[in-house]
């Protein structure tokens, strides 16, 4: 079957689909499973380059954002 299998397909989907929504909300949690998806895909022979890169952009940039809001005291007087 040209592509991969359709498990493999299911799993890339499954990656993308949790890291775009990883981007606006949980992205703690969203972004890794989106990272873990993807590895499911590409042991299974389906590219899955998109999820991986959506799930580590999610992660990263909600790891940030806590930093900005939580501990981005910076100056006091």
């Amino acid at each position: 079957m040209p592509g991969g299998s359709e498990q493999g397909r299911k799993h890339r989907t499954t990656s993308i689909v949790l890291g775009v929504i990883g981007l606006f909300v949980l992205g703690i949690v969203l972004g890794p499973l989106a990272v873990w998806q993807a590895g499911k895909a590409e042991k299974l022979g389906v590219k899955a380059t998109a999820g991986k890169v959506l799930g580590w952009v999610a992660l990263v940039g909600s790891i940030l954002g806590m930093f900005l809001i939580f501990g981005g005291g910076g100056v006091q007087q």
